[in-house]
């Protein structure tokens, strides 16, 4: 029999506590010193960091909609070719 405690509880649960869910990009930026730098080289790093993102949500978005684009077009095997397409 299941126990109710352990199929109730969420699945994330520890994510709550988290600050960062990449641990090494959170200490590398923690260790920076922001104070130091001028405006130039703070609007770089935002700048950085929002093509890092921007690139992982492309990223993410292909992942996601290539099993359906494979399924819409009867692929059902991950090539180069079909990958390309």
């Amino acid at each position: 029999m299941a126990d109710i405690d352990c199929n109730t509880s969420t699945p994330y649960q520890s994510l709550a506590e988290c600050d960062s869910l990449y641990s090494a990009m959170s200490a590398a930026l923690a260790h920076l010193d922001f104070a130091s730098m001028n405006k130039d080289e703070l609007s770089l790093t935002a700048y950085y960091c929002a093509e890092a993102r921007t690139g992982l949500c492309h990223c993410l978005n292909f992942i996601g909609d290539a099993p359906i684009t494979f399924a819409e077009n009867e692929v059902y095997e991950s090539t180069p070719e079909s990958l390309c397409q």
